[in-house]
Protein backbone atom coordinates (compact mmCIF):
# COMPACT_ATOMS: atom_id res chain seq x y z
CA UNK A 1 0.00 0.00 0.00
CA UNK A 2 1.17 3.49 -0.76
CA UNK A 3 -0.24 6.96 -0.53
CA UNK A 4 0.91 9.85 -2.69
CA UNK A 5 0.00 13.47 -2.11
CA UNK A 6 -0.49 15.10 -5.49
CA UNK A 7 -0.49 18.76 -6.46
CA UNK A 8 -3.36 20.83 -5.07
CA UNK A 9 -3.57 22.91 -8.27
CA UNK A 10 -4.49 21.70 -11.74
CA UNK A 11 -1.56 20.87 -14.02
CA UNK A 12 -1.31 21.50 -17.76
CA UNK A 13 0.50 19.46 -20.41
CA UNK A 14 1.06 21.05 -23.80
CA UNK A 15 -1.43 23.77 -22.92
CA UNK A 16 -4.19 21.25 -22.06
CA UNK A 17 -5.57 20.86 -18.55
CA UNK A 18 -4.93 17.53 -16.86
CA UNK A 19 -8.39 16.59 -15.56
CA UNK A 20 -7.58 13.53 -13.44
CA UNK A 21 -4.50 11.87 -12.06
CA UNK A 22 -4.25 8.54 -10.29
CA UNK A 23 -1.51 6.15 -9.32
CA UNK A 24 -0.96 2.51 -10.02
CA UNK A 25 0.97 0.13 -7.79
CA UNK A 26 2.07 -2.92 -9.77
CA UNK A 27 2.49 -5.97 -7.60
CA UNK A 28 6.04 -7.32 -7.50
CA UNK A 29 6.60 -11.08 -7.77
CA UNK A 30 5.17 -12.90 -4.77
CA UNK A 31 2.89 -10.05 -3.69
CA UNK A 32 -0.80 -10.59 -4.36
CA UNK A 33 -2.23 -7.14 -3.67
CA UNK A 34 -1.22 -3.54 -4.32
CA UNK A 35 -3.26 -0.52 -3.27
CA UNK A 36 -2.42 3.07 -4.15
CA UNK A 37 -4.20 6.13 -2.79
CA UNK A 38 -3.43 9.50 -4.32
CA UNK A 39 -4.75 13.03 -4.42
CA UNK A 40 -4.98 15.63 -7.16
CA UNK A 41 -6.71 19.01 -6.93
CA UNK A 42 -8.25 18.06 -3.60
CA UNK A 43 -9.77 14.78 -4.82
CA UNK A 44 -8.68 11.31 -3.80
CA UNK A 45 -8.28 8.30 -6.08
CA UNK A 46 -7.83 4.63 -5.30
CA UNK A 47 -6.11 2.06 -7.47
CA UNK A 48 -6.16 -1.67 -6.70
CA UNK A 49 -4.06 -4.34 -8.41
CA UNK A 50 -4.59 -8.02 -7.61
CA UNK A 51 -2.62 -11.02 -8.79
CA UNK A 52 -5.30 -13.67 -9.29
CA UNK A 53 -2.70 -16.45 -9.43
CA UNK A 54 -1.82 -15.67 -5.81
CA UNK A 55 -5.18 -14.49 -4.48
CA UNK A 56 -7.52 -16.77 -6.42
CA UNK A 57 -11.22 -15.98 -5.96
CA UNK A 58 -10.35 -13.67 -3.06
CA UNK A 59 -9.30 -11.04 -5.62
CA UNK A 60 -12.83 -10.86 -7.09
CA UNK A 61 -14.41 -10.93 -3.63
CA UNK A 62 -12.20 -8.07 -2.41
CA UNK A 63 -12.93 -5.92 -5.46
CA UNK A 64 -16.67 -6.60 -5.18
CA UNK A 65 -16.61 -5.51 -1.52
CA UNK A 66 -14.65 -2.36 -2.37
CA UNK A 67 -17.07 -1.43 -5.15
CA UNK A 68 -20.05 -2.01 -2.85
CA UNK A 69 -18.47 0.17 -0.17
CA UNK A 70 -17.79 2.88 -2.75
CA UNK A 71 -21.47 2.80 -3.76
CA UNK A 72 -22.57 3.15 -0.12
CA UNK A 73 -20.18 6.07 0.31
CA UNK A 74 -21.63 7.80 -2.74
CA UNK A 75 -25.19 7.15 -1.60
CA UNK A 76 -24.29 8.93 1.64
CA UNK A 77 -23.77 12.13 -0.31
CA UNK A 78 -20.28 12.21 -1.82
CA UNK A 79 -19.69 13.08 -5.45
CA UNK A 80 -19.97 9.92 -7.55
CA UNK A 81 -16.92 9.03 -9.62
CA UNK A 82 -16.70 6.43 -12.31
CA UNK A 83 -14.64 3.28 -11.90
CA UNK A 84 -13.64 0.36 -14.06
CA UNK A 85 -13.93 -3.25 -12.95
CA UNK A 86 -12.53 -6.14 -14.94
Amino acid sequence: MTNVRGPPDQLHVGGLALEDLFGFLPTPPGVGLGIAIGTYTGRASLSVACDRTLMGDSANELLALMIAEHARYCEAGCEARSYRYE
